[in-house]
């Protein structure tokens, strides 16, 4: 039996998708597509491009620490 097994169907569902990042814009949208996932009726984004930081702030309800517990687990 391998060790390695497909995601349950409930946490294929709270996952966004598998796409690879190629720029600072492309990872502001997915950031805040998350954001709408959980939920959010407010979203705050400051970039930094000079130092490629970037910060959202969101009232969404995010991810249960039970949720962090099965994403962690391989």
């Amino acid at each position: 039996m391998s060790a390695i097994r497909p995601l349950c169907p409930e946490v294929k569902e709270k996952l966004q998708s598998g796409v690879a990042i190629s720029g600072m814009a492309q990872c502001v949208e997915e950031l805040i597509l998350n954001s709408l996932d959980a939920g959010a009726t407010f979203i705050e984004v400051r970039v930094e491009p000079s130092s490629w930081k970037i910060r959202i702030a969101d009232d969404g309800i995010g991810m249960s620490l039970e949720d962090m517990r099965i994403v962690g687990e391989r």
